[in-house]
């Protein structure tokens, strides 16, 4: 069984299945049909007055999508590029337009974990301004990662001071 997409015929199981990264030092996980592709960070635009988080704009299929370091938004200071030639981020669709969030370590696909009991005292645990961001708390292969939700990190990024 397939399920289409926009420019993509993806197998079914394919919905249920998350990729799991490290972001901001944190275990997390996103359904990977909100995963357009993960890009190599090159040929960055920095902005001179960038918003907390976000390192600039990448180029991606014929148009610039600004790259978040959720790091930097969660510790709220400047983001800046990588010095290594492999920094990888992924582009994800929102209601607001495509982002890049930069990836710290990509762990790779997985079947799509249950939501923990108790996962919200968890998530409140977490950095403050990413917290928003998260949508509960799972286990992946016996580990504890976060669901992370790129419309609600817009969300949070349009609604932030700086």
């Amino acid at each position: 069984m397939t399920r289409d997409v926009p420019g993509k015929t993806l197998p079914r199981e394919a919905a249920t299945r998350v990729l799991s990264f490290v972001g901001a030092g944190l275990p997390l996980v996103t359904p990977i049909t909100g995963v357009e592709r993960v890009v190599e960070e090159r040929a960055l635009v920095r902005l001179p007055f960038a918003c907390r988080g976000l390192v600039g704009l990448l180029p991606y299929a014929e148009a610039m999508v600004p790259l978040y370091d959720l790091e930097a938004f969660a510790s709220q200071r400047r983001a800046v590029p990588r010095d290594c030639d492999n920094a990888l981020a992924g582009v994800m669709p929102t209601p607001l337009g495509r982002i890049a969030v930069r990836f710290d370590r990509l762990s790779g696909l997985f079947p799509s974990g249950d939501p923990m009991p108790g996962g919200e005292r968890i998530v409140s645990e977490l950095p403050l301004p990413l917290q928003p961001c998260i949508g509960g708390a799972t286990q992946i292969e016996g580990l504890v990662a976060f669901f992370f939700a790129p419309d609600l990190f817009v969300e949070q990024i349009l609604h932030s001071d700086g």
